[in-house]
């Protein structure tokens, strides 16, 4: 699967491009409305707007209880929001409890009519997302090293970004990733299917969790200063 990504750092997938020239602009009233929804019912972390250069989005901080340099920018997938109950929640908020600053992003969203090759023309908005995202942790979390987390289309996303622009982050966890392979050419690569998971890992959030922070304890390592 990684074949063409020529990745300098750990990479997991987790499993239960279209080379675009034109390019459709996400639906911002649609990301309003999510907004709108996510922050009235935000139990966890802290709503902030981020901005690509372009337009303002929503993101949520939870930031760790322990003094720690380290931060996770989580990506969900395709036409949701930040606090999506599947994956992204659980994430956010657990990874938090293990000592890692976390970010969730609102990424580029379409109608509700729109199909995957639709959300493909949506990927040259992804990269200012991101990096938006870290450099708030970077800044204003005081982390040091970041990792990216990104479930379904949000990985494709994710990887894209990768493969192009080179951000400057130590690690990525690609969670249900698709068109996948199993040799990729980064030698830090990990692959771990989890039994019985669907895509969106229902009923196995915890065991996800552990997967993610499992991997991230056995390379964070070298990260923590």
């Amino acid at each position: 699967m990684f074949d063409a990504f020529k990745m300098l750092f750990s990479t997991i997938f987790l499993s239960t491009f279209l080379i675009v020239t034109t390019c459709f602009a996400s639906d911002l009233e649609k990301e309003k409305r999510w907004a709108d929804q996510v922050v009235d019912a935000l139990l966890d972390g802290d709503a902030h707007y981020l901005n690509d250069g372009t337009n303002d989005f929503l993101s949520l901080v939870t930031e760790s209880e322990d003094e720690s340099t380290v931060g996770a920018v989580v990506i969900h997938g395709t036409g949701v929001h930040p606090n999506w109950a599947d994956v992204i929640q659980p994430l956010r908020v657990g990874l938090a409890e293990n000592g890692w600053h976390t970010i969730s992003i609102q990424m580029p969203v379409l109608s509700n009519d729109a199909t995957h090759d639709d959300y493909t023309l949506l990927f040259p908005e992804v990269p200012a997302r991101i990096d938006a995202a870290v450099n708030y942790l970077k800044k204003e979390v005081g982390v040091t090293r970041v990792v990216l987390i990104a479930h379904s289309l949000g990985s494709s996303m994710t990887a894209y970004h990768l493969n192009r622009n080179q951000p400057e982050v130590d690690g990525f966890v690609a969670i249900g990733m698709g068109a996948g392979g199993k040799h990729p050419s980064n030698k830090a690569y990990t692959q771990i299917i989890e039994p019985g998971a669907d895509h969106f890992f229902d009923g196995e959030e915890e065991a996800l969790l552990n997967h993610v922070t499992n991997w991230l304890t056995k390379v964070q390592a070298p990260w923590v200063d």
